[in-house]
Order: structure tokens, then sequence, then C-alpha cells
């Protein structure tokens, strides 16, 4: 049998499983909470155990998801250093999903957006940018992410308006992802952490407006929208002070993962 023919039959294979696993589950969740990892749950360990406490109190009810820009390997320690328990894990700014901590992929999701998308030729288009750093020695890449460090930001939009150019005429279809002040990813055209969700909201029949997200960069900007109930958490970059604006928009007072449990404490997610 052909080597394609048989990864087709075991995606099958493994989306039939994903179904079967997992629809009771979301079929139960009254809320789904997705958080940014980096500095909006970490950075107060004593929040981030509250937390914890909350979301293992009222499981049945409430999921629990991480979005970050991290890779899967690295996103996998962390979430093992931590202890956090998780519904979903969408890693390296919403290319890739998985469900438990057992990690099963989303085959779905990756061949949703991989059209029209070619790392290499992304890596091959701006190899030319002397501003732009390659971040393979940080173990962030993966077949649907490319990712740089800009050491000078000094004339960011016009970079970027260049970097456009340049892919565009390529025919890539890709988003620039700029955050942290210094971190550039790019990814295909359909995917990001707020495309990730609204995916996993069609595919497993939620409510959008159930899904509560929390941020602190730029790579979180577009999971705070509406029809999501999103917090905002007061260590926030700057940026995200410039997002459209909705009812459901809650800029917390507190930092870190305290600033979640005050934006669910609004959101009314837990009920004691």
């Amino acid at each position: 049998m052909h080597p394609a023919v048989t990864k087709i039959k075991e995606d099958m294979v493994g989306e039939s499983r994903l179904d079967k696993t997992f629809s009771e589950r979301f079929g139960s969740m009254e809320y789904l909470v997705a958080c940014d990892f980096d500095n909006t749950l970490t950075g107060d360990h004593w929040a981030l155990h509250e937390l914890k406490k909350k979301l293992a109190t009222h499981k049945q009810r409430v999921g629990f998801a991480v979005a970050t820009g991290r890779s899967t390997p690295s996103a996998k320690e962390a979430l093992s250093s931590t202890s956090l328990d998780v519904d979903v894990l969408i890693s390296s700014v919403g290319t890739e999903i998985y469900y438990s901590n057992t990690l099963l992929a989303d085959t779905r999701w990756a061949a949703h957006i991989a059209k029209d998308w070619s790392s290499a030729k992304v890596l091959n288009r701006l190899k030319k940018f002397e501003e732009l750093e390659p971040q393979e020695y940080w173990n962030v890449r993966s077949p649907l992410k490319v990712s740089y460090m800009v050491w000078d930001v000094t004339n960011i939009d016009s970079l970027l308006a260049r970097i456009t150019k340049a892919l565009t005429d390529e025919g890539i279809a890709f988003n620039l992802i700029f955050s942290h002040e210094h971190y550039l990813d790019v990814i295909p055209q359909r995917s990001s952490k707020g495309a990730a969700l609204a995916y996993i909201a069609k595919r497993w029949n939620l409510d959008p407006s159930s899904i509560v997200t929390a941020g602190d960069s730029g790579n979180d900007a577009d999971m705070l929208v509406h029809p999501f109930k999103s917090i905002v958490v007061a260590n926030h970059e700057h940026v995200l002070k410039t997002i459209p604006q909705h009812p459901s928009l809650y800029y917390a007072q507190n930092h870190f993962a305290a600033g979640v449990l005050e934006g669910l404490k609004e959101f009314k997610v837990f009920a004691s």
C-alpha cells in the first residue's frame, strides 16, 4: 500500500478516536478558559496555584486550554513543570492543536491551514533580510511556523511592510505576528490563536461566547476578540491597548494569573 494512503487511513483512525474520546467532554463544558502561558499564567506562583484549585474544583463544567507561542516540546515541558491539567494545547502561535495531557493531535486543523504554505519558501525569501535572525537555536521552528528574532526594531513598520511584500510576491499565504518587541512569527494565513479557538468551537459545538480567553502580548491579540469573553492581564504589552474594544473585553487590575482569576470572577465563570 502506498505510504500516503496508509497515512490518510491512520489520520482517519486518529480523528475517529478524537471524536469518540472528546465529544462527551466538550459537551459537558459550560465554559472553556483559554490562557496564554508565559506572563499570563506564569509570574505569580500563588495565583497560579489558586487558579489550578479553581479549575480542579469546577473541572466537570469548566474546560481549560493553553494557547502559547512556544513549540510543542517546549510547551509540554512547561506544562509539566506547573502540573497544569489541560483539555487543549494550542502551540506554535495557533498552528498546532492537541487534546488532553496525552497530546492527541488534531490533524484536521493541520490540513486546513497548510494550503498555500511553505516554510522553506518563507526561509528562502526572507534570508536576505539582515534585520532577521531565524530562531533555529531556540527550538521554536515547526513545519507550520517560521520564527525570527528582530534585533533592530527602529523602523519596525517599514520592515514588516517589506516582509509582507516579499512574501506576497512569492505567493505565500501568511500571517505576520510581532510580539514582545523582538519576536516575529510567520505562520499560515488561516492560523492564529484566535482562529484555532474558533475552529475548536465549531468542531466541538461550543458557543463561542462560552470561551474565555486571557493574554498579555501581541500574539494574543486576535483571541481577545468578540464573541469570546476576553481578559487582558495588567502586565500586558502596550499594543493590547489598541485592540478593538467590545463589551466582553476586560482589563484586569492584577498581574499574571491573579489577573486571570480577577477576570474569571468578573465573568462569573466559577460558581464559587
